[in-house]
């Protein structure tokens, strides 16, 4: 049943990306106070479908030198604030024979302009580097390319931007915007979990939610010029390579390789989509971007693809065009348009880029505001950022060493509060083998990372991720929740999760992976056919 209620804040902020999380901590760094409001859970669009590269801004020299000039101020930031999410791999850009012959002077020659961080290799480096490129290449560039962890980026952002005052509601769909006149104040919104439908007032809203901005803003009467640009990316269950591997030719399908955690990821592709909703990988596009990865390592033709997964790119402008679009972002001020007042909207950019895009919106709109308030967010560390030992923490809390190293690889100095969680030995058990995850780092992120379903542990700790794609893990995840909130229906809880895997694993079911499939159909199936009363 529904039920009004008011609630009262400065700025709304919808989208809980990336780039809205984003400027909620900005924002509330500056001492606003903000409410974040996420349809589904915290980086469950684009942010959670990206490769998790921290660009290095070589893969954008020659054809987009200003997205270049942000990711490399932005990578350097990014590094300095958040150094225990992020993986330092480096990265090389390698030509194969048949690439372009004048493309390596090129791409050399607008790094330098651009000041990107780049040096050429001779080939015999780049094959002790990665032994298992293929042969025959030509030329090799190292550049400083990084691998950050989007879910973990998001979880901080929020985290810190709570911890200075700000609020933060998933599952909280805005149904439509309040309007006095030419005067957005305020949204209506729908709680997905507890059906309850309610107002927020406030004073200024902004609109930053990628690909559905468009969308949005439509239903508050404005207009936002925007492409959904579907990337496709496949994702190997270990590391052929351990640096981030570039094709050394313009940007097209299937010509980066990224190591993440324990995984290879092969990306991407461009594909303009009318929905965002509806965008999912294709046979015909995971077939293509294993053709390009085996032209770079021939390893990858015996590989098991476990999963595959597309997010939207929100390319700002109207029919902008895939890889010719631009990858920097737009600030809309609806006022200035001439359209409605109180009104924001952001689109474009990338996940390197996030705390830029934040800084350049909040300077907008605490100028609008009339409030002075410096910007904090490049030099502030994120949650966690602060050093800790490992081998002290392993002493001092009798953590075994494989668990305790684990926890601070994805938490950093977090990991004392996750230890000081357990209550005892056995919450150190694993309760996701692949990616060894604790019992304790379960339960501490259902306490204290907002989560609201079962499903939203994917993203927190990585459960599911892993080789198995949770035919191992997905009930004793559902075994811990349900200590911790035992109000759920957990066959529907159960049915969600194994969907979730589903999505990804549908278009890549054949040999190996079509027989682990099936085993893990045949697990759960009789808890789908029957409940207990």
């Amino acid at each position: 049943m529904s039920q009004e209620v008011l609630v009262l804040e400065r700025v709304i902020i919808i989208g809980g990306g990336a780039t809205g999380a984003g400027i909620a901590r900005d924002l509330a760094l500056r001492g606003l106070n903000v409410i974040l409001l996420e349809r589904g859970d915290l980086a469950s669009g684009a942010t959670g479908r990206c490769h998790a590269l921290l660009h290095s801004g070589g893969r954008y020299v020659v054809k987009d030198p200003e997205s270049a000039r942000e990711c490399v101020s932005e990578n350097e930031i990014l590094r300095r604030i958040a150094p225990h999410i992020i993986e330092d791999t480096g990265g090389l850009f390698v030509s194969l024979p048949h690439d372009p012959d004048d493309y390596p002077d090129k791409f050399a020659e607008c790094a330098k302009k651009i000041g990107v961080k780049l040096r050429e290799l001779d080939v015999s480096d780049a094959y002790s580097i990665e032994p298992m490129l293929r042969k025959g290449i030509k030329r090799a560039f190292w550049a400083n390319d990084a691998v950050i962890d989007p879910f973990r980026l998001v979880i901080l952002n929020v985290l810190d931007a709570v911890r200075h005052g700000a609020e933060v509601r998933t599952y909280t769909e805005v149904i439509s915007f309040l309007r006095e006149g030419n005067h957005v104040i305020g949204v209506k919104v729908y709680d997905r979990i507890h059906g309850q439908t309610y107002v927020i007032k406030a004073d200024f809203t902004v609109i930053a939610a990628g690909a559905w901005s468009g969308i949005l803003a439509e239903k508050a009467g404005a207009k936002v010029p925007v492409t959904a640009d579907k990337g496709t990316l496949l994702v190997i269950p270990y590391r052929i390579f351990n640096t981030v591997i570039n094709r050394l030719r313009p940007p097209s399908d299937g010509d980066i390789i990224v190591p993440h955690q324990l995984a290879n990821i092969i990306g991407t592709t461009s594909i303009p989509v009318n929905d965002p909703d509806m965008a999912s990988p294709s046979r015909d596009e995971v077939a293509r971007m294993m053709n390009a990865a085996v032209e770079l390592s021939p390893a990858f033709a015996s590989v098991r693809v476990i999963r595959a997964y597309a997010g939207c790119r929100p390319l700002a402008g109207e029919g902008a065009h895939g890889r010719e679009a631009s990858r920097t972002f737009t600030i809309i001020d609806h006022e200035k348009e001439g359209e409605i007042w109180s009104l924001m909207t952001i689109v474009g950019g990338k996940l390197t880029t996030y705390r830029l895009m934040a800084e350049r919106l909040s300077e907008m709109l605490i100028s609008k505001l009339g409030i002075r308030s410096p910007c904090a967010t490049h030099k502030e560390p994120l949650p966690g950022a602060d050093g800790i030992n490992v081998e002290e923490l392993i002493k001092k809390y009798k953590v075994p060493s494989l668990v305790a190293r684990n926890i601070m690889r994805r938490w950093g100095s977090l990991a004392v509060d996750i230890v000081n969680s357990a209550r005892v030995p056995l919450d150190y058990a694993v309760t996701c083998a692949c990616e060894l995850v604790s019992r304790a780092e379960v339960r501490y992120a259902i306490r204290n990372f907002f989560v609201r379903k079962p499903v939203d542990l994917i993203r927190r700790v990585g459960v599911c991720m892993g080789p198995c794609q949770g035919l191992s893990c997905i009930l004793p995840l559902l075994s811990e929740y349900v200590k911790e909130k035992p109000d759920i229906d957990v066959l529907d809880e159960l049915r969600e999760l194994v969907k979730e895997r589903w999505k990804g694993s549908a278009p890549v079911l054949k040999a190996a992976q079509l027989r682990q499939w099936l085993l893990t159909y045949t697990l759960f199936y009789s808890a789908f056919r029957r409940r207990t009363k």
